[in-house]
């Protein structure tokens, strides 16, 4: 009974520490957007959103995922090693990209990337090793506070410089949102290592970084599974999610590329607050729950908790997103919340999914994975494609939305029955809250409905989301 109790306020703290973590780095941010967006307009919020995009496509795989290895190798020196791997393919990455975006300037006129092209390289070294590779490093030693305060410190550095800049210094350029970005990684990744080895932190950054080529070179070979199919694969995902701000840029105003980020980056916000943290802890126990052959229990405690929370979200999402964004970020922004409503169907399946991806890699399946973002990359386009014909965005978008989430259900019922998880077990808790769930959906329909204001609205929401969450924490405490 001890040992029980105890394995649940493990998985309480790891889940606490992540989730304030996540606040510091995500939510500050979104607090303090409604101050940027009234200094910056969407069209000089684009460069931005352009650099970003690209920064996040090319880090996520610029480790070729040998970072995933981190979490679930068994010997430390493979980890050290997998570690060494991450880092020197993200340089070799990010100078070849450099180079690649030089050349192409010099033969192509683009006055876009001709502007921005000396801040990708470092941004992407910055982000791959602040999110991946020390990320996964703490994971594997499960120092999930760390984690949670060097993401406090990349939030706050990152949300408020430009702000700062500009209210001390009359400072106003694209430019300084994008070293915000940069110092607020930078900071954060020493404080993260600082916590991890105190005093004896330059010895340990120079064991860390010490290459040794025989070592490497067997890791390379005994881990090729992520490099051939996990780098692509988490490529190919990236791309498609950012596909939507390529598709917008190149056929529409460039206005709306910002307003899909800040809708993007706002609808996300669940899933990486509360998603992403359950799926951290998810892969860091895999290992674990493998070798105890539970892991097909803890696959179905996983998903209850993710449907408890998504179901609540997908409803606010669906009715009163315009309203709430219109009174958060001015009226100028208030497309971004019917660019929300269109998007949430797919949010709420990815919120429910995305934590458990990792199950292919579990099993060493990294090939199932590929293929799966292989086939949703060419939807996506072909999705996108079909509003560009129509020339008409909001289809596009709808279009989108729909393939995201009819694929995404398959590729869920897929991983479920590969991990030997019973359907008729997980939707016994829905079933035993449909109470809890038809009363939050007569309650935010009533909302939609005989409350057009968005100020009253707003006020209206917040007792219903505080209950949802309370609920979601109490449902936490179960596992």
């Amino acid at each position: 009974m001890k040992k029980i109790i105890k394995q649940k306020n493990l998985f309480s703290n790891k889940f606490y520490a992540l989730v304030v973590g996540t606040l510091g780095s995500y939510i500050l941010p979104i607090l303090l957007s409604p101050i940027l967006t009234r200094i910056y307009t969407p069209n000089e919020f684009s460069l931005y959103t352009f650099y970003i995009t690209i920064v996040q496509v090319i880090s996520i795989a610029s480790t070729l995922k040998y970072d995933l290895g981190i979490p679930l190798a068994k010997d430390s020196s493979d980890r050290i090693n997998l570690f060494r791997i991450s880092f020197i393919n993200t340089i070799l990455i990010s100078v070849f990209f450099f180079s690649l975006t030089y050349f192409y300037t010099l033969f192509f006129k683009n006055d876009t990337l001709e502007i921005i092209k000396f801040y990708i390289p470092m941004g992407i070294i910055l982000q791959s090793l602040f999110s991946h590779i020390l990320y996964n490093w703490l994971l594997s030693k499960s120092k999930f506070n760390f984690i949670s305060i060097g993401k406090i410190i990349f939030g706050f550095t990152y949300a408020s410089l430009p702000i700062i800049l500009f209210f001390l210094f009359g400072l106003k350029d694209f430019s300084y949102i994008i070293i915000g970005h940069q110092l607020g990684l930078l900071f954060a990744s020493l404080v993260m290592l600082y916590n991890l080895y105190h005093a004896s932190i330059f010895s340990k950054i120079i064991f860390l970084f010490r290459v040794n080529f025989s070592d490497l070179y067997d890791i390379l070979k005994k881990y090729k599974k992520y490099a051939i199919f996990s780098s692509p694969s988490h490529l190919i995902n990236t791309i498609g999610m950012w596909l939507p701000v390529i598709f917008i840029w190149s056929f529409f105003e460039e206005k709306y590329a910002s307003l899909f980020f800040l809708s993007h980056r706002a609808i996300n916000l669940p899933v990486l607050l509360l998603g992403h943290s359950i799926g951290k802890i998810f892969f860091s126990e895999a290992l674990d729950s493998m070798n105890q052959g539970i892991l097909n229990k803890s696959i179905s405690q996983y998903f209850k908790i993710l449907l408890h929370i998504a179901i609540p979200f997908l409803l606010v999402c669906i009715f009163l997103s315009p309203e709430i964004f219109s009174f958060i970020f001015s009226e100028k922004w208030s497309q971004a919340g019917d660019i929300v409503r269109i998007l949430s169907p797919w949010i709420f399946i990815t919120f429910i999914a995305a934590p458990l991806s990792t199950i292919p890699t579990i099993f060493y399946r990294q090939e199932v994975e590929l293929k799966f973002h292989s086939i949703l990359l060419i939807f996506r386009i072909i999705s996108l494609s079909a509003g560009v014909l129509l020339n008409n965005l909001f289809l596009a978008l709808i279009f989108y939305s729909f393939i995201n989430t009819v694929i995404w259900f398959f590729y869920l019922v897929y991983m479920l029955k590969i991990s030997n998880v019973k359907f008729k077990l997980l939707f016994n808790q829905p079933l035993s809250n449909k109470i809890e769930y038809f009363s939050l959906f007569l309650i935010i329909s009533s909302i939609h409905i005989f409350l057009t204001n968005p100020i009253y609205v707003f006020i209206s929401i917040v007792p219903v989301l505080m209950y949802v969450l309370y609920s979601f924490l109490m449902e936490v405490k179960k596992i």
